[in-house]
């Protein structure tokens, strides 16, 4: 990596955790140059404005997290209950990162950016539930009375309506608990009696990571 990749890698990454503190109105490019020990001047070299510095931020987001998944789907040293298993603690911690507030503020400060970004993580989360609940019912883990596409359909449209709900602000939960929640709602539905047999098995041993 180039001296100017580090220093432009550097600012993706302060901006990032401090916008998912703050939120992305409250914290000005001063703080972010400030933080970083470099000039305005200097971040504006490389990105010419908060909302491009922004786009950054969730795009390089979208794309680890979708490594992750990656990861996480192609390990073939796991089963379907396994592998569901890792998938809900590792989303419920990337969603955790991000506060209901965060995201309510991103839809306000940037719509458009947030629009096109839900777009592409609503793609790629339901070609995702679809091949992994088709390996759940090759395993005997799912049931096969019912349509995976419905379900997971129904799964990206619970996820995006309850995290991005005013309501979850009121609600006495963290965002990875929701996510849980809604994990445990959906996919218990799913299973066959193996398939929540070995779920309770992996919980009692504790979440994997």
């Amino acid at each position: 990596m180039t001296g100017d990749s580090q220093v432009q890698q550097r600012i993706i990454e302060k901006a990032e955790e401090l916008f998912l503190k703050f939120g992305m109105t409250k914290v000005t490019v001063d703080e972010i140059a400030t933080e970083l020990g470099i000039s305005k001047k200097t971040l504006y070299k490389y990105f010419d404005s908060k909302e491009a510095l922004l786009w950054e931020v969730m795009l390089g987001r979208r794309t680890r997290i979708q490594a992750g998944i990656n990861k996480i789907i192609q390990n073939e040293s796991d089963d379907f209950v396994e592998k569901l298993a890792k998938l809900m603690a590792y989303t419920g911690d990337q969603f955790a990162q991000a506060t209901p507030q965060f995201l309510q503020n991103l839809r306000k400060a940037a719509p458009h950016v947030c629009k096109e970004l839900e777009h592409d993580r609503n793609s790629y989360a339901l070609e995702a539930f679809r091949a992994l609940s088709s390996e759940g019912v090759q395993e005997g883990y799912v049931r096969g009375d019912i349509s995976i596409e419905f379900v997971a359909i129904m799964y990206v449209s619970l996820v995006q309506s309850i995290m991005h709900s005013e309501a979850m602000t009121q609600l006495p939960m963290t965002a990875a608990q929701v996510f849980n929640a809604i994990h445990d709602v959906i996919f218990f539905g799913m299973f066959t009696d193996k398939g929540r047999t070995k779920m309770e098995v992996i919980r009692q041993k504790g979440h994997p990571r």
